[in-house]
Parts: structure tokens; sequence; C-alpha cells
């Protein structure tokens, strides 16, 4: 009975082996005395949401629409030149003038387009009246249309050319060339990239200077494919600059171009708010930017 009963106990001890046993759980005790020692405390868990962020750098810049590259589109020796990068200039300032044979060959141009003109309109109208009477031929009469309404095309051109030049044509008497003209700033902003100087001869089309108006800067992002997929429009952003890491400012995204032919990233744009702007600013300022892609909810400890 006694060796029946011992195979009966082992049959059923080797039986559970084939299941799987459900793993320990994992259990620190403490005693008391521990606990008193080490001064624990009890906390409870509280739900929070955790924010799955990108790091991403990038510059602060002018937008392209407040960058003015000025280059005349003629040209001549720059005179009266009085500036300096970082100066301050504003809407129709003279920045300097501009002195050369071009610039009489053009005024002498436009008087004498201006005498055909008058010349051709005052014998169309004779030969208007003279074909009303059946005086003059229907050839002839077309000649001398076909030629006042080219010297109209060819004064109205150089007058446009001359309003281009910033010159008050209403102000001056028939004949008049003058000596120099001065070139203006067409938009308010600061110097940069100043090019010329005194007594330089500026060609036509060449690049004199940039003026440009800090009033309303972007900001320009560099963001890698792999992250590319988690940015949309008016998605906001904060940074800050290196100089002042603990101080950040909000942004919203605004433009969006994803092309990674350049270093392999693409460049996002984002538009700095009103009530965000940093005391300064400078042209290409390099910044770091955390932008929000998620939020997660979950059980976590407080946070201090």
């Amino acid at each position: 009975l006694f060796v029946f009963i011992l195979a009966a106990c082992q049959s059923a001890d080797e039986a559970p082996a084939e299941e799987s046993t459900p793993a320990k759980e994992m259990r620190i005790v403490l005693s008391a005395e521990q606990w008193q020692q080490e001064n624990y405390q009890k906390i409870k868990l509280q739900e929070r949401y955790f924010n799955t962020n990108i790091a991403l750098t990038g510059r602060m810049i002018v937008s392209p629409a407040n960058q003015y590259r000025l280059s005349p589109f003629y040209g001549g020796i720059v005179q009266g030149l009085k500036l300096q990068n970082g100066d301050l200039v504003e809407k129709g300032q003279t920045l300097f003038y501009l002195q050369g044979p071009e610039l009489i060959d053009l005024q002498e141009s436009y008087w004498t387009s201006k005498a055909e003109f008058q010349f051709s309109e005052a014998n169309y109208r004779r030969q208007l009246d003279l074909r009303k009477d059946s005086i003059v031929s229907e050839k002839v009469f077309q000649e001398v249309e076909a030629h006042y309404l080219k010297a109209k095309a060819s004064y109205a051109s150089f007058r446009e050319k001359m309003n281009l030049l910033g010159l008050n044509l209403k102000a001056l008497a028939d004949g008049t060339i003058e000596k120099r003209v001065a070139v203006r700033a067409p938009q308010k902003g600061v110097i940069s990239d100043l090019n010329i100087s005194s007594g330089y001869f500026l060609k036509s089309n060449e690049w004199a200077l940039s003026i440009n108006d800090f009033s309303q800067p972007i900001i320009e992002l560099r963001v890698f494919e792999k992250d590319l997929d988690k940015l949309h429009l008016g998605q906001n952003l904060s940074y800050y600059l290196p100089s002042n890491p603990a101080k950040t400012y909000s942004a919203e995204i605004s433009h969006i171009n994803p092309d990674f032919s350049k270093e392999g990233s693409a460049l996002v744009y984002a538009q700095i708010n009103e009530d965000s702007l940093p005391s300064s600013l400078a042209h290409g300022m390099y910044l770091e930017a955390q932008l929000q892609t998620e939020s997660t909810k979950a059980l976590s400890l407080p946070q201090s």
C-alpha cells in the first residue's frame, strides 16, 4: 500500500510540469525598522499628459518680402555717399547720387523723343483735317499716322524711364539736363552688404547694397525626413536664443518646403507672434526650437 501511494504522488507531481507556470511577482519586502531608518514615504501616482517633442535648430531671418537688394538700371559714378552698414534709412531718403554719360544720354533721348512726338502730333492733326476734305491720299495719311504712333510710343517709353530716375519732369524746363541723379531708398530698413564707395563706377543692374526691414522677421528651421510627416501648417512651436535659454518665445509654422536635395534636410518657416519677439534681432541669428507633436496620458510620479 505504501509503495502504491508513493507512486501515485510522484505521478501527480510530474503531471502539471507540462503546463506553463505563471511568473512570480517581483516584490521587495522591507521591515518596519528598514522603513523607518531610510525615511521612506508613500506617494500616490497621478495621471499626467506626456508630450512628444522634436528638437529643431535654425536661424532668424528677414523674409524675402522685406529684403531689398538695390541695383540701378543705369550706370554712373557714385557721389555723396555717407552710408555705413547698420544705418537706419527711411523710405524715399537719398542714399547717394549717380553721375555719368549714360544718364546724360538718357535725358537727351527723352527731350529728342518729346520734340519728335510734338512735331508728329501736329502734322498728324493737319493731315487728319486734309483727309476729311479728300485733299491728301490715303497712303500719305497712313504714313503720317504710323510715324505719329511710333513717336508717341517712344516718348511714353522715355518718359517712364525718366520717372524711374526720380526726376520731376514738370519742374524741369524743356531741354534741361541734370548732371547727377539721386538714388533713393525704396523702403525703410537697415543698410547691410554695402558694395560701393565714393567715386566707384556703378554699372547698370549691379548690386549696390541691401536694405533689410527687421520689423517682421521669420524663423527658418531645418527638419529631417523622419520628422517631416509630424509637421503641419498652423502648428505652434517654442524657441529660444542660446544666449538666454531660460526665455522662450512662440511662433507658428507658415510654410513647409519638402526639398531634401540640400544638406539632407528640408526647410520649414515659422511666423513669429507679434507679442513674442526678442528684444535683440539680427539676420541669421542662431536659435533652437521645440515642436510638440503629440500628447499621451499615463500614470506618473509627481514632478517634485
